[in-house]
């Protein structure tokens, strides 16, 4: 079962993940902070000491997503409200490499924490993607699940734009599984070892998806992308 440092550790971690350069990682100073103000308290007014208090696991929990919703809403906010008919709704106004990093880790933890709402035990049903056993690691490159240069032989499905360069098609993954990836079809990709798709929920679930249908094209990337968006908004704007 997840516990509070459980999931402040998930949310640390990918923060760190996210954030690599010095100037932006000053979030770490924000949470040592918040603990000292809490166990070393400004005197009161009247002369004397404040009493110390508890730093709540809610409290440093919501600083931290707090964090990553700011960034996520300077760089992927909604073009059209959602809720309106076609796919007007499910355009972002970052797309292709433009989507920071932050979008791709944000939404991996709200998945894992989807997962975990959605089956408290976290019993195998989720595996490998829980967040009892998720580990959040450096990840720099960009993947088009359905490849922009596929193998016409071998893949027959065509996607077009918006969806080839639309988050739905995307994941971050490692520079080294990049690189083996290339340009391999989705249902190969999809066929990977557990160890390879769990690096990311959001890549769990566009395997998933690939293996029910049997292909990965325009309407399953549509789908996927807008579980991503309405997650992002149900979150950033509850």
């Amino acid at each position: 079962m997840r516990t509070d440092q459980r999931d402040l550790v998930l949310l640390q971690s990918m923060l760190r993940v996210t954030f690599t350069s010095p100037r932006s990682m000053r979030w770490i100073t924000g949470v040592l902070e918040m603990a000292l103000h809490h166990h070393f308290p400004r005197e009161s007014c009247e002369g004397g000491a404040a009493p110390t208090t508890v730093l709540s696991a809610e409290e440093v929990r919501t600083y931290l997503k707090n964090l990553a919703r700011e960034r996520v809403r300077k760089s992927l906010l909604p073009v059209a409200p959602l809720g309106r008919t076609g796919s007007d709704d499910l355009q972002t106004s970052s797309t292709g490499f433009d989507i920071p990093r932050v979008v791709y880790t944000y939404l991996d933890y709200l998945m894992l924490d989807e997962n975990f709402r959605e089956n408290p035990q976290e019993d195998d049903s989720f595996a490998p993607v829980s967040s009892r056993d998720f580990i959040f690691r450096f990840r720099n490159s960009v993947e088009h699940f359905a490849p922009q240069g596929r193998d016409e032989e071998t893949d027959t499905v065509v996607v077009t734009e918006p969806w080839m360069n639309s988050l739905g098609n995307l994941a971050l993954v490692t520079v080294r599984q990049n690189s083996k990836f290339s340009n391999s079809s989705p249902t190969t990709k999809a066929g990977s070892s557990e160890a390879v798709l769990a690096q990311s929920p959001k890549l769990w679930r566009m395997a998933q998806r690939t293996r029910t249908a049997g292909s990965w094209g325009n309407e399953q990337i549509e789908a996927h992308h807008r579980e991503c968006v309405e997650l992002l908004l149900r979150d950033l704007y509850p």
